[in-house]
């Protein structure tokens, strides 16, 4: 039979009216908090909640409340079944009405959301009641399995009673496969332990219909598509293969699905459980700090429910592909949103963290555009395709069924910040609003002749007693159990009544044409349980073969069971060494870390000993260099000095002989030489030596002038030396004379030493205006007129004095100026001494003819330290 896709309530339904819109409804649910007293989340009224946040540490922070309204709250107090009731049991009506529905849960990591969806076996959650209540309504409706068969198309075609019961056959016997199927685990938790079912039924099922349900389970997992219920194939080398991805495709009315997803039908909701934990097995789950199980992928239960209308027969399906009606309930458990700060994730956990949020954030993203578009008229464009989350729900968001939202919150203090953000998102999506049209899913499938009926009663009112319709020729099949109504009145009370006995001749040819449609029908079916018996009785005449083939298989297996124990014993002795061996390595293990934990200590307290060591050396040898740096630049200091003093003492004596040169050779006739001053001298009691020759003329020695300068001392240096010649200074002006009224007027520059020291003599340089300086530089010497140079140094008598070298401060004709000394001046003070002054007789004078005599000869005798017997003239 050729595959279509079923009529869908999307595409098939007629439209009877405008269309309306309807917000998503979103509820929200409190977990029980561990410590009560340390909430910031608290129920208000039956549809409001209060987030409390607590004052932060920062500068005029204050405590902030937010209220916010919900369809509906369900505080800690609330039961899985007040949840049930109230959430998903008119979703599961629309499922049975042939409606697409969605329900899915949101909030972070630890919130409950997985315990709201599946519960536990004494505490079911959402979706085991679902397939309890959908059971219970259809429980003597059910279409004989195989009846519906999916195309892999998101559709589903009819096959015939023969077909389906073949195929029944042989998924009771199935064939040897080659290739091994995933093996099976364990019983599902619900089927293991005893379950209180829940026994609620739903109306709006139709006599007149079969209905068969299928389930499948996916998950999106790093943004990929994963089914939970594929065959895993193996290869004899590398075992079982990956997992391949799956695609999201659109089918012919425009609805989303993944392409080449197994949908399994059940007849029971433990075959369904069955299903669930299949999948769950196969689901990522990980633990994190703040969870013990926590979901790591997005899970999607999806349940649809096929229903077509019975045959003429009233015991099959009719098929005609095009009147069948599907309707789907996805149940999404959604990952939490997870801080990497707070779950401490590492390596692959940290991806997949990442793609969760990813997730959630593109979710959010598409509710905020769809809200932007109905509020302000825009039409941008919604990003469904960044996830594939978004993409599979794109029919859904743009107004193909029902959506509901639980949002699952911990008051706890500690989840603060990630409890607001559900909040805002719950906030945004209640106003988002999704358009549906009413009353497209009030027809139901064809009739035979082409017409559709809204309900039974239209139908049945448009057919006549006799099974004619009355606005078609075309007579329309009714059930062939009886051969029609009762006999008309067949009373004859006059002689030329015809129209009784005509209407009983037409009576009993409808009878007549009634009974033979039974007899072929009859016939039919007893062809068809010929054929049947047939099959069966062929089928029988294989028994003794397969019984003989059950017997070896049983023997076999007998013998693989005790294979299997003995394997089994040895498998435990030899755990049990293993289990010593280890704790025995372990031990071994431990104590070689202890001892290398010890080395490494050692070691390293060596290293940071070495390394201490060599920091003291490195900071000794940089401190012994230090002090041999500043050794050696205090002598280079003290070799300055002591040259700079040799240079100026060169420069004095080059500049008295130069005067005493001067003066000996400028002498004129015209001038007398004055009485030459009498000088007492002690001589030594040595033996008389006689007179040393006489030197060379000798000129009286003038008085020593003051340089005018510093720079004309330097330059007088330079030209006795007769080394390097430097350039001469710019010439000053020496009739410059300064305003009074200036502020530079009899200003003085003091300049001293930084040693200068203090002697406490009586007389003292008085000067009314002075500055005093201890580096002389280009600043110093703008506002000033006078300048003062004093300078301290010892005398041969051993006491200090002090000399006064003042000057003029005159400007250059290069802008600069120049210091041109005066005068001298010099104070000093001595030892009184022991109060008699000693004379000596006057010397006779010499044949030199001067009273000076030579200054080392002077300074020779004055330094002699001989007793003297007896004056002696010179």
């Amino acid at each position: 039979m050729k595959g279509q896709r079923g009529k869908t309530p999307r595409k098939k339904f007629a439209f009877t009216g405008t269309s309306v819109t309807e917000p998503v409804e979103v509820y929200c649910r409190i977990k029980p908090a561990d410590d009560s007293n340390n909430v910031c989340l608290k129920s208000v009224g039956d549809n409001q909640v209060q987030l409390m946040i607590a004052a932060d540490g920062s500068r005029n922070a204050q405590p902030r409340e937010f209220l916010y309204t919900f369809q509906q709250v369900f505080d800690e107090a609330s039961t899985q079944k007040e949840v049930f009731d109230v959430v998903a049991l008119p979703l599961v009506e629309d499922l049975i009405a042939g409606r697409n529905t969605l329900l899915f849960t949101y909030g972070v990591t630890g919130s409950g959301k997985t315990y709201t969806m599946t519960g536990n076996p004494v505490d079911q959650g959402i979706l085991p009641r679902c397939l309890d209540v959908i059971f219970n309504t259809i429980e003597n409706h059910q279409a004989k399995k195989y009846v519906f068969e999916p195309n892999n198309q998101n559709g589903f075609r009819v096959q015939s009673e023969a077909d389906a019961m073949a195929k029944l056959q042989a998924d009771i016997m199935p064939c040897p496969s080659v290739v091994p199927k995933t093996p099976k685990k364990d019983r599902c938790e619900f089927l293991k332990n005893p379950r209180l079912q829940d026994k609620t039924r739903v109306e709006g099922v139709s006599n007149q219909f079969l209905y068969a349900v299928f389930v499948s389970y996916v998950e999106v997992y790093n943004n990929a598509v994963y089914d939970l219920l594929e065959e895993l194939t193996s290869d004899p080398i590398i075992g079982y293969k990956a997992q391949q991805t799956k695609t999201i495709r659109e089918d012919c009315s425009k609805m989303m699905y993944i392409h080449e997803c197994k949908e399994v039908e059940v007849k029971n909701p433990d075959e369904a459980f069955n299903v669930i934990y299949q999948g769950q097995n196969r689901r990522r789950v990980a633990r994190t700090a703040l969870n013990e199980s926590s979901s790591r992928s997005h899970s999607v239960f999806n349940i649809r429910i096929v229903q077509g209308p019975v045959d003429q027969s009233g015991e099959e399906v009719m098929h005609e592909a095009n009147s069948i009606c599907i309707g789907q309930l996805s149940l999404v458990d959604l990952a939490g949103s997870e801080r990497t700060v707070r779950t401490k994730n590492m390596g692959e956990q940290l991806r997949e963290a990442s793609n969760i949020n990813n997730t959630l954030m593109t979710l959010r993203n598409c509710i905020d555009i769809l809200r932007e578009n109905q509020k302000f008229g825009s039409s941008r464009i919604v990003p469904y395709r960044d996830s594939k989350l978004t993409h599979l729900f794109k029919s859904y968001l743009e107004g193909d069924g029902k959506i509901r939202m639980v949002v699952c919150v911990n008051p706890a203090a500690n989840e603060v910040g990630e409890t607001l953000h559900v909040m805002k998102f719950a906030e945004i999506t209640q106003e988002v609003t999704i358009q549906r049209i009413e009353g497209r899913f009030q027809e139901v499938p064809e009739t035979p002749n082409g017409k559709l009926y809204p309900n039974l009663e239209e139908f049945r009112s448009d057919t006549g007693s006799d099974g004619t319709t009355s606005s078609h020729s075309t007579t329309v099949p009714v059930p062939l159990y009886d051969l029609g109504p009762q006999f008309p009145n067949m009373e004859l009370v006059h002689p030329s009544d015809d129209s009784t006995l005509k209407e009983l001749h037409r009576f009993l040819g409808i009878r007549l044409e009634k009974r033979q449609r039974c007899i072929e029908v009859a016939q039919q079916k007893c062809d068809d349980f010929r054929s049947l018996l047939l099959k069966v009785e062929k089928e029988n005449s294989y028994l003794p073969v397969l019984e003989k083939e059950v017997f070896n298989l049983r023997r076999e297996n007998s013998n693989l069971k005790q294979d299997n124990l003995n394997i089994n014993k040895e498998l435990k002795e030899l755990q049990q060494e293993l289990r010593a061996l280890s704790s025995k390595l372990r031990s071994s293990e431990r104590q070689l870390q202890e001892k290398n934990s010890l080395i490494r200590e050692a070691r390293d307290e060596k290293s940071q000993l070495r390394s201490d060591y060599e920091i003291r050396i490195q900071q000794n040898e940089q401190k012994f260099r230090q002090q041999e740096h500043d050794r050696q630049k205090l002598e280079q200091k003290c070799r300055t000095y002591l040259q700079e003093k040799d240079r100026k003492l060169n420069i004095l004596k080059n500049l008295v002989n130069e005067h005493s040169s001067e003066s000996s050779t400028s002498t004129t006739p015209s001038v007398t030489p004055k009485p030459t001053r009498k000088l007492r001298t002690f001589t030594t009691p040595a033996p008389y030596t006689a007179p040393r020759p006489d030197p060379a003329p000798r000129k009286p020695v003038t008085r020593l002038v003051a340089a005018r300068s510093l720079h004309n001392l330097d330059q007088i240096s330079s030209s006795s030396s007769k080394k390097d010649p430097a350039p001469p200074p710019p010439p000053p002006n020496p009739r410059h004379r300064r305003s009074k009224s200036s502020s530079a007027a009899d200003t003085w520059l003091e300049h001293k030493s930084q040693d200068h020291e203090e002697l406490g003599t009586l007389f003292q340089p008085k000067l009314k205006k002075k500055r005093s300086v201890t580096r002389l530089t280009e600043k110093d010497t703008k506002e000033v007129s006078k300048y003062c140079l004093n300078h301290q140094e010892l005398g041969s008598d051993g006491e200090m004095r002090t000399k006064l070298y003042k000057g003029n401060v005159l400007p250059t004709v290069t802008g600069g100026c120049t210091m041109v000394f005066n005068e001298v001046e010099m104070v000093k003070r001595g030892n009184p001494g022991n109060g008699k002054k000693r004379h000596s007789p006057p010397q006779q004078h010499t044949r030199h003819g001067s009273d000076w005599t030579d200054t080392n000869i002077r300074c020779g005798y004055a330094i002699d330290g001989h007793k003297r017997s007896k004056p002696s003239q010179m």
